[in-house]
């Protein structure tokens, strides 16, 4: 977010290639944490979100060893390799599916909450859920 923003400012979207790499959002890379999903041929980066990381409490080693993170961790060498867990692929991909569709259907329901026609209780109530 920070960088599309001073791209903007500096006047250069119109140099911004598609397709190099990953969107920048949460639900785009986190497969890549906890399953074998394949990292394109044609992206040359990956934006990895530290910042999504930090608001989730989550460190680079809770990814799964077996995921394409993990892979790039253990290919690599990096100090986090040594931490990564280990999981039957059943429950890496239980794990995908309850967060994606939890987390698409969390930010529905916040977009729906700014609605007018809601009623106050019930706003209140999941506010503070968030």
């Amino acid at each position: 977010k920070i960088l599309n923003e001073e791209v903007k400012k500096a006047g250069l979207m119109k140099f911004r290639r598609e397709g190099l790499s990953n969107i920048d959002a949460w639900h785009a890379i986190y497969p890549f944490m906890i399953t074998r999903k394949r990292i394109p041929k044609e992206w040359y980066f990956i934006h990895w979100l530290n910042e999504e990381w930090r608001s989730r409490e989550l460190n680079k080693s809770s990814c799964i060893r077996q995921s394409a993170l993990g892979r790039l961790f253990l290919k690599f060498e990096l100090e986090d390799a040594m931490e990564l867990k280990n999981l039957p692929l059943p429950i890496m991909y239980y794990q995908y599916l309850k967060t994606t569709i939890f987390d698409v259907w969390w930010s529905k329901l916040k977009g729906w909450i700014k609605n007018p026609g809601v009623p106050v209780f019930l706003k209140r109530w999941l506010s503070k859920k968030n």
